[in-house]
Protein backbone atom coordinates (compact mmCIF):
# COMPACT_ATOMS: atom_id res chain seq x y z
CA UNK A 1 0.00 0.00 0.00
CA UNK A 2 2.60 2.32 1.41
CA UNK A 3 4.47 1.55 -2.62
CA UNK A 4 1.22 2.09 -4.13
CA UNK A 5 0.35 5.77 -2.86
CA UNK A 6 4.13 6.66 -3.60
CA UNK A 7 3.46 6.01 -7.48
CA UNK A 8 0.31 7.70 -7.13
CA UNK A 9 1.81 11.18 -5.71
CA UNK A 10 4.84 11.33 -7.76
CA UNK A 11 2.41 10.33 -10.78
CA UNK A 12 0.26 13.49 -9.99
CA UNK A 13 3.03 15.66 -9.16
CA UNK A 14 4.62 14.53 -12.66
CA UNK A 15 1.62 15.73 -14.43
CA UNK A 16 1.62 19.01 -12.42
CA UNK A 17 4.71 19.94 -13.67
CA UNK A 18 4.25 18.91 -17.15
CA UNK A 19 1.65 21.48 -17.10
CA UNK A 20 4.05 24.53 -15.66
CA UNK A 21 6.28 23.85 -18.73
CA UNK A 22 9.39 22.97 -16.76
CA UNK A 23 9.28 19.24 -17.86
CA UNK A 24 8.58 18.15 -21.42
CA UNK A 25 4.74 16.80 -21.51
CA UNK A 26 5.91 13.14 -22.11
CA UNK A 27 7.58 11.92 -19.06
CA UNK A 28 10.09 8.93 -18.58
CA UNK A 29 9.22 5.83 -16.38
CA UNK A 30 11.18 7.23 -12.89
CA UNK A 31 11.93 4.16 -10.72
CA UNK A 32 12.11 4.97 -6.86
CA UNK A 33 15.92 3.48 -5.88
CA UNK A 34 17.62 7.02 -7.79
CA UNK A 35 17.20 10.19 -9.20
CA UNK A 36 17.60 10.71 -12.94
CA UNK A 37 19.22 13.64 -13.88
CA UNK A 38 18.01 14.67 -17.34
CA UNK A 39 19.33 16.48 -20.02
CA UNK A 40 17.22 18.62 -22.45
CA UNK A 41 18.00 19.82 -25.65
CA UNK A 42 15.85 22.90 -24.81
CA UNK A 43 15.36 24.37 -28.68
CA UNK A 44 18.29 22.14 -29.80
CA UNK A 45 19.19 18.53 -31.29
CA UNK A 46 20.25 14.88 -30.70
CA UNK A 47 20.10 12.71 -27.43
CA UNK A 48 21.72 12.38 -23.94
CA UNK A 49 21.46 9.63 -21.21
CA UNK A 50 20.32 10.75 -18.17
CA UNK A 51 22.52 10.25 -15.21
CA UNK A 52 21.23 7.45 -12.17
CA UNK A 53 22.17 8.89 -9.00
CA UNK A 54 21.80 7.34 -5.68
CA UNK A 55 19.99 9.64 -2.84
CA UNK A 56 22.51 11.37 -0.92
CA UNK A 57 25.08 10.57 -3.48
CA UNK A 58 26.58 12.86 -6.75
CA UNK A 59 27.15 13.25 -9.73
CA UNK A 60 29.12 15.34 -12.02
CA UNK A 61 27.27 17.47 -14.76
CA UNK A 62 27.77 15.68 -18.07
CA UNK A 63 29.88 17.52 -20.98
CA UNK A 64 26.75 18.85 -23.62
CA UNK A 65 26.04 16.24 -26.97
CA UNK A 66 23.58 18.63 -28.38
CA UNK A 67 23.53 20.95 -30.94
CA UNK A 68 21.58 24.09 -31.98
CA UNK A 69 22.11 25.71 -35.43
CA UNK A 70 23.66 29.16 -35.22
CA UNK A 71 24.29 29.06 -31.42
CA UNK A 72 27.05 28.19 -29.16
CA UNK A 73 26.49 25.98 -26.37
CA UNK A 74 26.78 28.32 -22.59
CA UNK A 75 25.79 25.70 -19.83
CA UNK A 76 22.83 23.84 -18.13
CA UNK A 77 20.07 25.47 -16.20
CA UNK A 78 17.47 24.30 -13.62
CA UNK A 79 14.76 26.38 -15.69
CA UNK A 80 14.61 26.74 -19.69
CA UNK A 81 14.78 30.73 -19.59
CA UNK A 82 17.92 30.83 -18.02
CA UNK A 83 16.48 31.60 -14.39
CA UNK A 84 17.16 28.83 -12.22
CA UNK A 85 20.72 27.11 -10.94
CA UNK A 86 23.12 27.11 -13.16
CA UNK A 87 25.70 24.19 -14.30
CA UNK A 88 28.65 24.03 -15.87
CA UNK A 89 30.17 20.56 -17.30
CA UNK A 90 32.38 18.82 -14.56
CA UNK A 91 30.57 20.57 -11.55
CA UNK A 92 29.60 18.15 -8.68
CA UNK A 93 25.88 18.05 -8.51
CA UNK A 94 23.94 16.27 -5.36
CA UNK A 95 19.90 16.15 -6.27
CA UNK A 96 17.28 15.83 -4.12
CA UNK A 97 14.79 14.59 -6.54
CA UNK A 98 14.43 13.91 -10.64
CA UNK A 99 15.49 16.85 -12.23
CA UNK A 100 16.11 18.07 -15.41
CA UNK A 101 19.03 19.90 -16.96
CA UNK A 102 17.95 22.87 -19.67
CA UNK A 103 20.92 23.73 -22.36
CA UNK A 104 21.38 27.06 -22.76
CA UNK A 105 22.40 29.41 -25.74
CA UNK A 106 24.04 32.16 -27.02
CA UNK A 107 24.18 33.72 -30.60
CA UNK A 108 27.12 32.29 -32.06
CA UNK A 109 29.10 35.39 -33.37
CA UNK A 110 29.85 36.02 -36.93
CA UNK A 111 32.67 34.19 -38.90
CA UNK A 112 33.76 37.57 -40.15
CA UNK A 113 35.86 40.45 -38.22
CA UNK A 114 36.94 44.16 -38.61
CA UNK A 115 39.93 45.07 -36.21
CA UNK A 116 39.53 41.88 -34.07
CA UNK A 117 35.71 42.30 -33.50
CA UNK A 118 33.08 39.89 -34.75
CA UNK A 119 29.98 41.27 -36.65
CA UNK A 120 26.86 40.39 -38.26
CA UNK A 121 25.74 41.14 -41.37
CA UNK A 122 21.82 41.37 -41.59
CA UNK A 123 21.76 42.08 -45.30
CA UNK A 124 20.18 46.11 -44.81
CA UNK A 125 19.67 48.06 -48.05
CA UNK A 126 22.37 50.77 -46.52
CA UNK A 127 25.31 48.29 -45.77
CA UNK A 128 25.29 48.93 -42.32
CA UNK A 129 27.40 46.11 -40.49
CA UNK A 130 26.35 45.46 -36.60
CA UNK A 131 28.89 44.40 -33.82
CA UNK A 132 28.13 41.08 -32.55
CA UNK A 133 28.22 42.52 -29.05
CA UNK A 134 28.34 45.72 -26.93
CA UNK A 135 31.57 48.08 -26.17
CA UNK A 136 33.57 46.08 -23.02
CA UNK A 137 31.13 42.72 -23.23
CA UNK A 138 32.60 39.31 -24.28
CA UNK A 139 29.50 37.84 -24.82
CA UNK A 140 25.73 39.25 -26.76
CA UNK A 141 24.40 39.31 -23.44
CA UNK A 142 26.50 41.54 -21.74
CA UNK A 143 26.20 45.06 -20.98
CA UNK A 144 29.50 45.84 -21.24
CA UNK A 145 30.77 50.09 -20.34
CA UNK A 146 28.10 52.49 -20.21
CA UNK A 147 29.27 55.83 -21.54
CA UNK A 148 28.08 59.40 -21.90
CA UNK A 149 27.15 60.97 -25.17
CA UNK A 150 30.36 60.62 -27.22
CA UNK A 151 30.24 60.42 -30.75
CA UNK A 152 34.04 59.07 -31.29
CA UNK A 153 33.64 56.83 -28.29
CA UNK A 154 33.57 53.45 -30.46
CA UNK A 155 36.73 54.40 -32.67
CA UNK A 156 38.49 55.51 -30.02
CA UNK A 157 37.86 52.12 -28.75
CA UNK A 158 37.81 49.34 -31.25
CA UNK A 159 39.36 51.83 -33.84
CA UNK A 160 39.47 51.11 -37.69
CA UNK A 161 35.60 51.97 -39.51
CA UNK A 162 33.52 50.77 -35.93
CA UNK A 163 31.82 54.01 -34.78
CA UNK A 164 28.22 54.71 -33.24
CA UNK A 165 25.08 54.14 -35.87
CA UNK A 166 23.48 57.11 -37.00
CA UNK A 167 19.61 57.49 -35.76
CA UNK A 168 18.74 56.58 -39.62
CA UNK A 169 20.64 53.13 -39.04
CA UNK A 170 18.82 52.62 -36.01
CA UNK A 171 15.17 53.14 -37.81
CA UNK A 172 16.54 50.95 -40.54
CA UNK A 173 16.90 48.33 -37.98
CA UNK A 174 13.85 49.06 -35.99
CA UNK A 175 12.14 49.06 -39.38
CA UNK A 176 9.29 45.81 -39.00
CA UNK A 177 9.70 45.01 -43.30
CA UNK A 178 13.89 44.57 -42.70
CA UNK A 179 14.11 42.83 -39.32
CA UNK A 180 11.77 41.31 -36.42
CA UNK A 181 12.38 41.97 -32.93
CA UNK A 182 11.60 39.01 -30.57
CA UNK A 183 11.42 39.27 -26.35
CA UNK A 184 14.23 36.77 -24.96
CA UNK A 185 15.68 35.52 -22.20
CA UNK A 186 19.44 34.18 -23.49
CA UNK A 187 21.48 32.46 -20.91
CA UNK A 188 19.56 34.29 -18.15
CA UNK A 189 19.88 37.70 -19.76
CA UNK A 190 16.56 39.25 -21.11
CA UNK A 191 16.91 41.29 -24.19
CA UNK A 192 15.69 40.64 -28.16
CA UNK A 193 16.91 38.79 -30.83
CA UNK A 194 16.65 41.01 -34.09
CA UNK A 195 16.21 38.84 -37.20
CA UNK A 196 17.09 40.07 -40.06
CA UNK A 197 14.06 39.35 -43.00
CA UNK A 198 16.72 39.62 -45.81
CA UNK A 199 18.98 36.58 -45.15
CA UNK A 200 18.15 35.55 -41.42
CA UNK A 201 21.13 36.37 -39.50
CA UNK A 202 20.47 37.80 -36.45
CA UNK A 203 22.23 39.44 -33.31
CA UNK A 204 21.11 39.93 -29.63
CA UNK A 205 20.21 43.06 -27.87
CA UNK A 206 20.16 42.89 -23.98
CA UNK A 207 18.52 44.99 -21.19
CA UNK A 208 21.45 47.45 -20.27
CA UNK A 209 19.52 50.18 -17.95
CA UNK A 210 21.34 53.36 -17.73
CA UNK A 211 24.08 55.15 -15.95
CA UNK A 212 22.56 57.75 -13.48
CA UNK A 213 24.73 59.74 -10.67
CA UNK A 214 27.09 56.89 -11.18
CA UNK A 215 24.16 54.24 -10.14
CA UNK A 216 22.99 51.72 -12.65
CA UNK A 217 19.47 51.69 -13.04
CA UNK A 218 16.37 49.67 -14.41
CA UNK A 219 18.83 46.89 -16.00
CA UNK A 220 15.84 44.65 -16.25
CA UNK A 221 13.66 46.69 -17.47
CA UNK A 222 15.25 48.57 -20.87
CA UNK A 223 18.25 48.94 -23.72
CA UNK A 224 19.44 52.43 -23.96
CA UNK A 225 22.00 52.47 -26.58
CA UNK A 226 23.81 55.79 -27.85
CA UNK A 227 23.60 56.90 -31.84
CA UNK A 228 26.07 59.63 -33.20
CA UNK A 229 23.18 61.82 -33.65
CA UNK A 230 22.87 64.48 -31.66
CA UNK A 231 20.21 67.05 -31.45
CA UNK A 232 20.72 69.41 -33.66
CA UNK A 233 18.77 72.77 -32.02
CA UNK A 234 19.65 71.36 -28.31
CA UNK A 235 23.25 69.89 -28.33
CA UNK A 236 22.38 68.93 -24.59
CA UNK A 237 20.28 66.19 -26.18
CA UNK A 238 21.48 63.20 -28.53
CA UNK A 239 19.12 60.58 -30.17
CA UNK A 240 19.40 56.75 -28.72
CA UNK A 241 17.73 53.56 -29.77
CA UNK A 242 15.27 52.60 -26.49
CA UNK A 243 13.51 50.02 -25.84
CA UNK A 244 11.49 47.46 -23.42
CA UNK A 245 8.98 45.34 -23.70
CA UNK A 246 6.41 47.59 -24.95
CA UNK A 247 8.23 50.43 -27.05
CA UNK A 248 11.01 50.12 -29.64
CA UNK A 249 11.85 53.62 -30.92
CA UNK A 250 14.89 56.24 -31.50
CA UNK A 251 14.36 58.67 -28.67
CA UNK A 252 15.96 62.29 -27.40
CA UNK A 253 17.97 61.25 -24.10
CA UNK A 254 20.28 64.08 -22.15
CA UNK A 255 23.69 62.81 -23.04
CA UNK A 256 24.92 63.31 -19.16
CA UNK A 257 23.47 59.78 -18.98
CA UNK A 258 25.38 57.03 -19.81
CA UNK A 259 24.41 54.48 -22.52
CA UNK A 260 25.33 51.11 -24.06
CA UNK A 261 27.00 51.37 -27.47
CA UNK A 262 26.94 48.58 -30.13
CA UNK A 263 28.78 49.85 -32.90
CA UNK A 264 28.35 49.76 -36.44
CA UNK A 265 30.56 49.67 -39.50
CA UNK A 266 30.67 49.51 -43.83
CA UNK A 267 33.04 48.16 -46.35
CA UNK A 268 31.90 51.46 -48.45
CA UNK A 269 33.36 53.71 -45.80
Amino acid sequence: MKFYLQLVCFAMAAVLLSCTGDVPASEPDFPFDVYLVMYNANNGVGSMEADDVKPGQSTVVAENQFVREGYDFVAWNTKADGSGDAYYPGDKLTPNNHMYLYAQWTLSPASSMHEGHFYVDLGLPSGTLWAANNIGAEHPEQVGNLYTFDATIAAQEWGGKWRLPSKEEVDELLDDKLCQWTIMIQSGVKGYVVTSKQNGNALFLPHTGYLQNSQVINTDFCGLYWTQTSYVSDTSRAFCLRFNDDVKESYLNYVTYGFAVRPVWKTAE
